[in-house]
């Protein structure tokens, strides 16, 4: 790979081809516009994705309850 000066170049794909000066700018403001394209839809993408989990109701976790508590019962029985 090298870098050369010129306007009759092959870019990207075979049929891409310019033969002057003006198809050659037309070709470099073609891909400015593609690269803006694709990141405004990976902006897109994250923003949805965020927006999407940040709507989300969370719940928080309690920890387990101490053993005295879980084997005793919480009502009273009277032992006649």
């Amino acid at each position: 790979m090298y870098f050369h000066f010129g306007y009759n170049e092959t870019i990207l794909f075979s049929f891409w081809k310019t033969t002057s000066i003006e198809g050659f700018v037309g070709s470099v403001i073609a891909i400015f516009i593609l690269a803006l394209l694709y990141e405004g839809l990976k902006y897109l993408r994250e923003f949805l994705f965020w927006k999407h989990y940040s709507s989300l109701q969370y719940r928080t976790v309690q920890g387990p309850a101490t053993a005295k508590t879980n084997s005793e019962p919480t009502t009273a029985r009277v032992v006649k």
